[in-house]
């Protein structure tokens, strides 16, 4: 089953969730946002091989040793225009900076995850036509993931929406200020904290992008 590798991973990130989660705005209780975090990688899914990516078995990936920068982003032409700011910040992120870059593209609405093939080629060919980016030429791992729970067997395995409101209840966050697109810094060891939570006007503020990624370079 496709959905394995994400239960074996959410029972041992996400101790005693997976039985009791059955609504999106349940919070959770004894639950760092690093375990959050590493349920959120396990979920990561490419569409055109019908599996999820193994997270756990990719280097880098659970409990990380360099940065990430996780974009959620929806496929929609007036939301991708609006954040045409992100995609040179992600490259040089990349590039330069020794981030890794996932992408995370769900349909619009974000109850139809997850995104298609198709759908994820549609996304790169508006990104290119609207900002002036390829995001398919880029080393960027361009994925999708699953925004509703997911039952399999006994267990419920929680969504990305559910993984979102824990994470910003979490980090004391206002869950219904929050929208997508969202940017998600992930430091070493899927260490996450508010000031990494980048959303709204923000995205649109290369300045502000720039510092928040790069800190250093800002002095």
């Amino acid at each position: 089953m496709i959905f394995g590798e994400a239960a074996f991973v959410a029972m041992m990130f996400l101790p005693g969730v997976l039985s009791r989660i059955t609504t999106p705005t349940v919070a959770s209780q004894g639950i760092s946002t690093a375990n959050i975090t590493q349920g959120m990688l396990s979920l990561l899914y490419n569409p055109s091989t019908n599996s999820l990516i193994n997270a756990s078995a990719m280097g880098g990936f659970i409990n990380n040793e360099k940065p990430m920068v996780m974009f959620l982003t929806v496929n929609d032409i007036s939301v991708i225009e609006t954040t045409c700011s992100v995609w040179p910040v992600l490259y040089n992120a990349s590039a330069y900076h020794g981030y890794t870059v996932i992408v995370v593209v769900l349909p619009n609405p974000p109850s139809q995850a997850p995104a298609s093939t198709g759908s994820i080629q549609l996304f790169n060919s508006y990104v290119s036509q609207l900002c002036g980016f390829s995001p398919s030429s880029t080393n960027f791992m361009i994925v999708t993931t699953f925004w509703d729970n997911i039952t399999e067997g006994t267990y419920v395995i929680p969504g990305y929406q559910t993984l979102l409101t824990q994470l910003l209840t979490k980090l004391g966050m206002n869950v219904s200020n929050v929208y997508l697109p969202i940017l998600i810094l992930i430091g070493p060891h899927n260490a996450v904290n508010a000031t990494g939570i980048i959303y709204g006007q923000q995205l649109a503020n290369a300045t502000y992008l720039n510092e928040a990624l790069f800190p250093s370079n800002s002095n």
